[in-house]
């Protein structure tokens, strides 16, 4: 399954690499983090806290469908502007955010 990323943060983009493997760190109900073996940090999710440089952004229902497949220390790995899975792969060819954060629209409480 092919699953369409709608926009991505400018170090996010710097951070995949081709070949490189992230792991999941964490999900939780507005998305997941993954790191690197340096623990860099990608958050994968919808934009319900904002906008943030080191996110890739989904819509609602594709979040779902990549939280559905995946658990706490999976792995994931770089190919071709894709986020590749043994369930599916994430294509992160998409808009890039510029480098700024919205803090002020952030839902952080």
């Amino acid at each position: 399954m092919i699953l369409q990323a709608s926009a991505i943060g400018s170090i996010a983009l710097q951070l995949l690499i081709e070949g490189k493997t992230f792991t999941v760190h964490s999900i939780f109900e507005k998305g997941l983090n993954i790191v690197d073996q340096n623990d860099e940090l990608i958050f994968i999710g919808t934009n319900e806290n904002g906008t943030f440089p080191f996110g890739i952004l989904l819509g609602s229902q594709t979040k779902q469908t990549l939280k559905a497949g995946l658990e706490v220390g999976d792995s994931l790995h770089v190919r071709n502007n894709h986020l590749s899975h043994n369930c599916f792969k994430l294509n992160f060819n998409a808009k890039i955010l510029p480098l700024y954060t919205d803090f002020k629209h952030a839902n952080i409480n």
